[in-house]
């Protein structure tokens, strides 16, 4: 029996064929089961007939990115299982990795031993960011890790830059490591005594970089998400947003009484991104198709759970482009919450109990 599709020990969802085909087989008909991380149950299984020999599925890898999102899968160890004429056969076991965009001449291993699990390498953050960064280490991996800050240290001109060294990377199995990233965790990384302003960060595992700049300006919006790799991630944006306010009801008069019925009324934003880079503008228009999203805004509880309605998304990658991203938006829920501000120092006065 052969394949269109022979994946490696560690694999790419993104590398599953757009029709996935069997040849090669004896009989008319082909029944074919998915099976996801060690489950004794089959998430999907169908029955596939031949036509000039072969046989095939289409779509195979919406199936699978579906259900492990679904699950919040980042990776799973899957096998496609055959029956022909009581005959069974096997493809795998093999580890996929859930990765939405198709990465080009790119060996899985390889990739994943050199990057984080995020789609690039550089994020500008404000100063009370928080991150969840995350990246897979293999079998016998091994690797020097450290941090290299970047200080303003109190009454000098210049910065300075301190390397701090942490565990290395001595994996003896397949893992999945998280850092939680805050700024006042990473300080207290520092030499004791050492103070200053926190220009930005650089971590190094093994192979792996990433860098957080740090910015004096709040943002206007702050986006979670799931990104490319299934893996929760942050964005914070600097954008100006309008507030819409869309009126449709209908209203009857009967014996001098108003009544409304069939009321569609609801609020949208509309937001629309500061200047970005192509890289960046690129990022944040990726973001918003992801597949969950929650949003913290003035107007909504944090963690609100949001829809993208619209985006306006044109890009140049021209060294003077003035690059923006524009999208509506608005929350799952019709209702729309309403913040009463709550005053402070109401009792002004001292207060003297006259019965002592």
């Amino acid at each position: 029996m052969q394949y269109n599709y022979n994946p490696q020990g560690y694999s790419f969802t993104s590398s599953i064929p757009d029709v996935f085909t069997i040849s090669d087989f004896q009989g008319s008909s082909v029944y074919l089961s998915i099976y996801i991380s060690r489950s004794e149950d089959s998430i999907f299984s169908t029955t596939l007939y031949a036509y000039g020999g072969q046989a095939s599925i289409y779509d195979l890898r919406s199936i699978i990115e579906s259900y492990m999102e679904e699950k919040s899968l980042v990776h799973a160890a899957c096998s496609f299982r055959m029956q022909v004429d009581r005959n069974d056969f096997t493809l795998g076991k093999f580890t996929l990795i859930y990765c939405k965009p198709q990465i080009q001449n790119a060996d899985c291993k390889q990739f994943l031993q050199s990057h984080f699990l995020t789609p690039h390498a550089v994020r500008l953050v404000p100063h009370d960011f928080q991150i969840d960064l995350q990246y897979f280490v293999f079998p016998d991996e091994t690797g020097q890790c450290s941090t290299l800050f970047v200080i303003q240290p109190e009454g000098e001109s210049q910065p300075i830059s301190l390397s701090v060294s942490a565990l290395p990377i001595a994996s003896k199995q397949f893992d999945l490591c998280f850092e939680d990233l805050n700024e006042d965790d990473l300080l207290a990384q520092l030499p004791q005594g050492t103070k200053g302003k926190l220009l930005s960060v650089t971590l190094y595992r093994g192979a792996r970089t990433f860098t957080l700049f740090f910015t004096d300006e709040p943002p206007t919006l702050t986006l979670y998400y799931y990104n490319a790799f299934n893996v929760y991630d942050t964005l914070y944006l600097t954008a100006q947003t309008k507030r819409k306010l869309s009126f449709d009801r209908s209203t009857a008069i009967c014996c001098g009484q108003s009544s409304s019925y069939d009321d569609n009324t609801e609020v949208e934003y509309e937001s629309e991104t500061s200047a970005l880079s192509y890289l960046q503008a690129k990022h944040v228009t990726y973001a918003l198709q992801s597949h969950t999203l929650f949003l913290i805004s003035s107007d909504y509880p944090s963690g609100t759970s949001i829809l993208i309605t619209d985006i306006e998304s044109e890009l140049s990658d021209a060294t003077n482009a003035n690059n923006h991203v524009k999208f509506k938006w608005k929350s799952l829920r019709k209702q729309v919450p309403f913040t009463v501000p709550r005053l402070h120092n109401i009792f002004n006065q001292v207060y003297n109990n006259t019965f002592d």
